[in-house]
């Protein structure tokens, strides 16, 4: 979710209040204080994106330091990719485990990755392949780091072979079909909040969907 202020804010909680995890986009001077006020009207796990959003070093420290008081229990891709010295400074002071995801991209991101930072986002579509998305979470885990299978915004085809992969990662954040407004695959199934039931049939077990009449015209 992305953060707003007021009655914007309560509502989507609202909307949320049954998932076990809050992952929360942001990007802005006031990021700490927005994560406190989520806090305040919610005891969910939190997650933190920050999307490469924040290039002053103190700045980031002190948030983080923020988001640590406030139960937060990851912060993905804190700084740009290309900050490879920032990263490190703030891996190196963070209270709160740091997670690469612009910064991974390849089998080869690997080495350097684990010298700054704790985790890993990895997506199929920047992997290139399941094979190759396997082999990254497995690497991952030799040099010690968490692993997270996440997505892009993609058909429920991409989150289920996504979701195969899943089962050997430490987390999972996959919903980017539920953004859309037509997903044309069907065979995924939504058991509740946070728990998807993968297809049990031949391949990945999803099917186009059938067009509606309206489609048809």
């Amino acid at each position: 979710m992305s953060i707003s202020e007021g009655e914007d804010l309560d509502q989507q909680l609202e909307r949320l209040r049954a998932w076990p995890v809050l992952k929360i986009k942001v990007g802005g001077t006031e990021d700490a204080r927005r994560i406190l006020k989520i806090r305040q009207r919610s005891q969910q796990r939190i997650w933190v994106d920050a999307n490469e959003s924040w290039t002053d070093y103190q700045q980031a420290r002190q948030t983080l330091f923020t988001l640590a008081d406030a139960g937060v229990e990851w912060v993905e891709q804190p700084v740009p990719a290309a900050a490879v010295e920032l990263q490190h400074k703030l891996h190196r002071v963070s209270p709160i485990p740091l997670m690469a995801d612009e910064s991974c991209h390849t089998l080869e991101d690997l080495p350097g990755i684990c010298r700054h930072f704790s985790a890993i986002n990895m997506k199929l579509m920047k992997a290139g392949s399941m094979t190759e998305g396997l082999k990254i979470i497995r690497a991952a885990h030799q040099l010690g780091l968490k692993s997270m299978v996440g997505c892009m915004i993609e058909s429920s085809l991409g989150i289920t072979a996504a979701g195969l992969i899943a089962q050997e990662a430490d987390m999972a954040d996959l919903d980017g079909h539920l953004w859309l407004q037509d997903d044309p695959w069907e065979g995924l199934q939504f058991a509740e909040e946070g728990i998807w039931i993968l297809p049990d049939e031949a391949g990945l077990g999803v099917k186009p969907r059938a067009a509606t009449d309206e489609g048809a015209k």
